[in-house]
């Protein structure tokens, strides 16, 4: 996720508009890791429900099925991300949701986070589930995955996931 978007300044990150007008959302707002963290242990720690006010019904709708289906308590994306079982179309809802929110210029959640929940679903997809669920080249997903990993504000937890699930993809990725 390195690029030239990214600019860095006295301890503070700045995640530059795409379209380079700081119009909406939170793209233009400038975010300190200690922010971020709190941010993302907020993401983590939340019911899921809190993120399903703007996906579309038949999307949310699907969502509250899964994350309640089969006896399943998965209240939250560390409730979905740490369980041994985790079904993958939830996987794949929370990655689209965190791509969504990631590349929008109008999501009030800060790219950086929504980057990292995108890439902890994917490496918990392919370690947990067997399954590929991104259309990224490998070089990419590494670069991301190396971009996430050297965030300091990234929980330990978090970081452990991202570690592990790189070094599946690594032994895995051609099988």
């Amino acid at each position: 996720m390195s690029n030239d978007r990214e600019v860095k300044r006295h301890g503070t990150v700045r995640m530059a508009p795409k379209n380079g007008m700081g119009c909406g959302g939170t793209r233009g707002r400038a975010w300190k890791p200690e922010e971020l963290k709190a941010i993302l242990r907020h993401e983590m720690t939340a019911p899921i429900e809190m993120d399903l006010g703007g996906m579309p019904k038949g999307l949310a709708k699907g969502l509250r099925q899964l994350a309640g289906g089969e006896g399943l308590l998965l209240k939250s994306y560390h409730d979905l991300l740490h369980h041994p079982s985790p079904p993958v179309e939830l996987l794949e809802i929370a990655k689209d949701f965190a791509k969504v929110s990631k590349d929008s210029e109008e999501s009030p959640l800060p790219r950086q986070v929504a980057a990292v929940i995108y890439y902890a679903c994917i490496v918990t997809a392919w370690m947990r589930c067997g399954r590929k669920i991104t259309t990224l080249n490998l070089t990419a997903l590494l670069s991301g995955l190396k971009w996430a990993l050297a965030q300091a504000w990234v929980d330990k937890e978090t970081r452990q996931l991202l570690k592990e699930g790189r070094a599946c993809i690594l032994s895995r990725w051609n099988d």
